[in-house]
Formats: C-alpha cells, structure tokens, sequence
C-alpha cells in the first residue's frame, strides 16, 4: 500500500488552520483588556500544547509507516481530532 496522500494533506490542512485560529486568538489577547488578557493567555498554553501533541502524534506516525494508514488507525485519529477540536472551540467560544 502507498502512502494516502489526500489524508495526510487533509490532517495537515487542520493543523494549519489550527494554528492560524490560535493567531487568531492571541492577536486578540494582544488587544484585550488586562483580565481578558489573562484569561485568554491561559487558553494560548492550552490549545499551543493540544497543537503541539496533534503535530508530534501525526509526525509519529509519519516516521512509523510509509503506508497508507489502516481504516482503524484513521478512524482513531478522526476522532481524536474531533475531541482537540471541541476543546478548542470551548476555550475559544
């Protein structure tokens, strides 16, 4: 099996956007006021390190296979990402 490309692109396309959400978010605390800005700092910590574990998991599982993932891994994945997803939105909202 080859490697899923389309997959992968997607799963890169939501990190991307991830992070230009936290962008997003961390220009507005740049703007907000002092007790705003504490608490959306806060936030920042949080969803960077859900960010940061997403992207390691996915690089994890680029260095350990070549091949196109199997149904029950992506299944996984899609769900895991819909669980950082809705952690996001809470925090965000």
């Amino acid at each position: 099996m080859i490697r899923n490309d389309a997959w992968l692109a997607d799963l890169r396309a939501r990190l991307d956007d991830w992070s230009g959400r936290i962008e997003q978010l961390d220009q507005q605390a740049r703007h907000a006021d002092p007790a705003r800005r504490a608490r959306l700092e806060e936030q920042l910590v949080i969803l960077r390190r859900l960010r940061e574990d997403t992207e390691n998991r996915l690089q994890t599982l680029l260095r350990a296979t070549g091949t196109e993932p199997p149904p029950v891994l992506r299944a996984r994945s899609s769900g895991a990402w819909q669980r950082r997803h809705q952690a996001f939105e809470r925090l965000h909202g």
